[in-house]
């Protein structure tokens, strides 16, 4: 009988083990999703101008505002009121959120021209450093900036082109 009993220890003992090894593993299924917005995209809708500028034998500065406020500092003379401040429109998923990032700088220059100086753009601002995509899935964006005008400025049309930055928060 002890045979018997030994062998049905033994046979328990199995089961038992056999039993804690299925228990220890366990399988859970889990979701995976994603969601696809509308890129973010931002265009030139109109240029950054400041004017018709006559300079003077000393350094000045002209200055648009993204509210198109003009102030001007040193030694020139504002000849026209043709200033604005550069229009940008973004474009993207409605009621996502957005940041903006200005240049540091930029330069103007005339083609075609290598003795004339170039003229520096600096202190760039905006209307708006963050915002929201409104519903209609666009957002207006004005900038302005200063433009470093050098003594005795040869004369000419003076164009370039500075970057500006946009992307979800």
């Amino acid at each position: 009988m002890n045979g018997k009993k030994n062998k049905v220890l033994i046979v328990l003992l199995i089961q038992a083990l056999t039993a804690n090894e299925v228990q220890a593993a366990s399988t859970a299924s889990a979701v995976a999703s994603a969601t696809i917005v509308e890129p973010i995209s931002i265009t030139d809708v109109g240029d950054l101008a400041f004017g018709t500028i006559s300079p003077g034998s000393n350094n000045g500065t002209v200055t648009v505002t993204p509210s198109n406020r003009v102030s001007s500092s040193g030694d020139l003379s504002l000849v026209s009121s043709n200033r604005s401040s550069a229009k940008l429109e973004i474009k993207g998923q409605s009621n996502m959120a957005f940041t903006v990032i200005m240049p540091t700088s930029a330069t103007i220059s005339i083609a075609g021209n290598p003795d004339a100086t170039p003229m520096t753009i600096d202190s760039f601002t905006s209307n708006i450093s963050s915002g929201t995509i409104q519903n209609d899935g666009s957002s207006s964006l004005n900038v302005g900036g200063t433009l470093h005008v050098p003594s005795n400025q040869a004369p000419g049309t003076y164009t370039g082109t500075f970057s500006v930055t946009v992307s979800y928060q």
